[in-house]
């Protein structure tokens, strides 16, 4: 069986997780390295992907959310950039909040430094 991959991006705080969650179906695979831990997450993606599987990432630069997906086997990328104050709302009700902010800021930083006019298909949600 061949894998349908959606590798869900953006940063902390976007609603990553919420969204799969909101999206998933029984059966499908969700690979999230908040939940499943980073050396998991890394096995997983090198083993051979089956059915409906939902991939969250930070990712930032869209030519990396590119590289990602072809390396996932072409996997429709979704985006998930609410607008700064947003994230950072979201990043102080955390239980970590400068933590959060932190990753936010860190996130947004690496998405502007990594622009360049490389189109990326993409949802943007």
């Amino acid at each position: 069986m061949v894998a349908q991959v959606t590798l869900v991006c953006g940063p902390p705080c976007a609603g990553k997780t919420t969204y799969v969650r909101e999206r998933a179906q029984p059966g499908d695979t969700v690979l999230d390295a908040d939940i499943v831990g980073q050396r998991a997450m890394t096995k997983a993606l090198r083993g051979p992907l089956e059915g409906r599987v939902w991939v969250i990432r930070c990712c930032p630069g869209a030519r990396a959310r590119q590289v990602l997906a072809a390396e996932l086997g072409g996997a429709e990328v979704v985006l998930l950039l609410p607008t700064e104050r947003e994230l950072l709302r979201r990043a102080m009700a955390r239980t970590h909040p400068r933590r959060h902010v932190m990753a936010v800021k860190a996130w947004l930083r690496a998405e502007a430094a990594a622009r360049d006019p490389l189109p990326t298909p993409m949802t943007e949600w």
